[in-house]
């Protein structure tokens, strides 16, 4: 049997979409190659997307980018059988390509399957506890090439969080003889472990839907916030996390395209956020609130999407803000980090890698035990810490504090609250706001504003306050 006729009775033996004519000329049936490629990766192609969707047959996951996987696909099936012409791709890429395009009412990669990670070729589930065949139902893009340990232990991991969150079990207060008013020195609970695993867990299967916060890992230069950042990367896998600063997410004109870079995305982990002002804490709000965003990738049009990319990020100071609503202010969570000496002499670097698996399910199950509990772990000390954050930038409330006086029965002239309150902030060093945000604090602390009587005159200023 000579070399053409092996190939002859190779090709009988192949693909249905493959043909050979008696004198050897191999042929291609376009549209059945065409549905063979779309039944194996599930091409989904929607105005929603910017560059499709396939599911991955070796690792059995969906994945995004189809646009640049069709031709691939179909070169890998054609030249194994010596065949090789571009326009011959190009016209089955363009058949797989309208084959895939629909027009929906909405995405369904923006909705998928809820308490649900993909790790390897099985999905974990958060309800029951249990890993699952991969389904391309749960349309679920954040995906890890690893496969969770749910019997493993995380050693090496668990100890470094004891050493970096809590350096002494014991509380020690500050040495205010007022008790009511002694503040702890330092982290000495071990919930501060469970915080940060549960924060990890609720980026890996967790929804905004549960919970609304948003974590910054605070301390000194040099402390390994960064590497720790660094490591959570490779928990939650580096194709599913983005690293957009808080500085452009709180810039209106910048987060119309950076917030782009959150769709789709497990976590935004971003080290070192500069101390300046965050202008536009709405957006911090929205992102972390379950809620409807515009955004636009640079030369596209503006799409909504609602963000499920959990924020980590870490600090040597605090920002400035003055949104002291209830909405922004039960939003973060702060944890102290503290550096450990020896660090390299102490962990092993290959210990951390190993106990990945079993790391990632013990942060699912702290945040099962969270969305048990309806309630986030968080400490004494981290509370107190977002407490200070907050006083630091609410120049109105210590000024309230401080100059006034807030019975029933009081009122205060509206320029002379001001006046005041400018002379308290020139003090401090503090920014001073405008007069209209000033009534727009004041009465949003539920000061009512309007005509009051003073000294026998009708004045224009709030009820419930006046300067002492």
């Amino acid at each position: 049997m000579n070399d053409s006729e092996k190939l002859v009775k190779e090709i009988k033996k192949g693909p249905d979409w493959l043909n050979i004519t008696e004198d050897g000329k191999k042929h291609v049936d376009q549209i059945k190659l065409a549905k063979y490629l779309e039944k194996k990766y599930r091409f989904n192609i929607n105005q929603f997307s910017q560059h499709g969707y396939w599911y991955d047959p070796k690792v059995e996951q969906w994945k995004g980018h189809a646009d640049d996987i069709i031709e691939a696909s179909i070169k890998d099936e054609i030249v194994p059988y010596g065949i090789w012409k571009v326009n011959l791709i190009t016209s089955i890429a363009k058949l797989i390509t309208l084959d895939s395009k629909r027009i929906v009412d909405s995405d369904p990669f923006d909705e998928p399957a809820v308490h649900k990670a993909v790790f390897g070729k099985h999905t974990y589930n958060l309800e029951t506890d249990r890993l699952e065949p991969n389904s391309t139902d749960n349309y679920l893009l954040q995906n890890r090439s690893y496969e969770l340990d749910i019997n493993g232990k995380a050693d090496t991991w668990n100890e470094w969080l004891r050493q970096s969150l809590v350096p002494c079990t014991i509380a020690k207060y500050d040495d205010n003889n007022d008790k009511e008013h002694s503040r702890l020195t330092d982290e000495y609970d071990l919930t501060a472990v469970e915080t940060v695993k549960a924060f990890i867990g609720y980026a890996l299967a967790g929804s905004h839907k549960d919970f609304q916060h948003y974590m910054i890992l605070y301390g000194n230069g040099g402390e390994g916030k960064s590497t720790f950042l660094g490591k959570i990367t490779e928990v939650i896998g580096k194709f599913n996390v983005s690293d957009v600063s808080l500085d452009d997410l709180s810039d209106q004109e910048a987060a119309k395209f950076t917030t782009s870079k959150l769709y789709h995305k497990a976590a935004n982990i971003f080290a070192d956020i500069s101390p300046k002002f965050m202008k536009q804490t709405n957006i911090i709000k929205v992102l972390t609130g379950g809620d409807t965003i515009t955004a636009q990738f640079k030369h596209k049009d503006p799409f909504e999407f609602r963000n499920e990319a959990k924020m980590i990020f870490s600090a040597n100071e605090l920002p400035a803000f003055k949104d002291f609503t209830d909405g922004f202010k039960r939003r973060p969570i702060i944890v102290t980090f503290h550096p450990i000496k020896n660090f390299n002499k102490k962990f092993n670097n290959e210990g951390f890698k190993r106990e990945i698996p079993a790391f990632a399910y013990e942060c699912l199950l702290a945040y099962r035990k969270a969305l048990e509990a309806n309630k986030f772990p968080q400490t004494e000390f981290m509370r107190q810490q977002k407490q200070d954050w907050i006083d630091a930038n609410d120049n109105i409330g210590n000024w309230i504090k401080d100059c006034c006086s807030i019975a029933d029965g009081d009122r205060g002239k509206g320029t002379c609250l001001y006046e005041s309150y400018k002379t308290y902030c020139i003090a401090t060093g503090s920014n001073v706001m405008s007069k209209k945000n000033f009534n727009n604090q004041l009465m949003g602390r539920g000061y009512e504003y309007g005509s009051v009587k003073i000294n026998g005159k009708t004045v224009k200023g709030f009820k419930g306050i006046k300067v002492k």
